[in-house]
């Protein structure tokens, strides 16, 4: 397993992690490890209403058709 060191934690972290970890009967570096594991474990929430402004903007304007005109197979590139 690899090891870290965290230095300059905000003031009264370090009480608070020891605290919960007494709470819960656990050293603080198990409370820690464990604050982390399910800190990093859990899917990330993603923002995605940017979407919906894109689309709000898109429903602005007329749709654009383009052709795509078919270039038959594609070929490897050389290099």
């Amino acid at each position: 397993m690899t090891a870290i060191t965290i230095r300059q934690l905000p003031e009264g972290l370090k009480d608070k992690l020891r605290l919960r970890a007494a709470a819960k009967g656990h050293s603080m570096e198990a409370e820690a490890r464990a604050i982390l594991t399910e800190a990093l474990e859990r899917p990330a929430a993603v923002d995605l209403t940017w979407v919906n402004q894109v689309i709000e903007v898109g429903e602005q304007f007329q749709p654009v058709h383009l052709a795509i005109p078919d270039s038959g197979p594609a070929t490897s590139a050389e290099l």
